[in-house]
């Protein structure tokens, strides 16, 4: 079931990636939010922490109030939570896609093992 989520996160970040170079930031930032998501879910499960939402944004205000997160992946978090402006724009230098990745990365190095492909 691991190896699957961050698959499956893999795959919606690459979604990501495409929304942005194919020119529609909303949908790269949605994608780029569910793929940490689903990750986070991996997480979650893996450290036996029950959650009730699988809610990709629920997720990652849970995700920050976790007691010894690295300050790397709170920030990671708050910027995939941030709200557009007026012209739906993130702040200057926010990168949901880096954001992403950063979570999906920092999951792995923890658990090694959700890498290995199912068979």
């Amino acid at each position: 079931m691991h190896a699957t989520l961050i698959q499956s996160a893999r795959q919606e970040l690459e979604k990501s990636r495409h929304f942005q170079s194919e020119g529609f930031p909303g949908k790269s930032r949605v994608s780029a939010r569910r793929s940490a998501g689903m990750a986070i879910q991996l997480y979650l499960s893996a450290s036996s922490i029950l959650v009730t939402s699988s809610n990709a944004y629920d997720l990652l205000l849970f995700l920050q109030t976790l007691p010894d997160l690295p300050a790397e992946i709170k920030q990671a978090c708050h910027v995939l939570t941030l709200r557009v402006d007026e012209s739906f724009n993130l702040p200057p230098g926010s990168d949901p896609i880096l954001a992403a990745e950063t979570i999906i990365n920092w999951i792995i190095t923890i658990y090694p093992e959700s890498e290995r492909k199912n068979d």
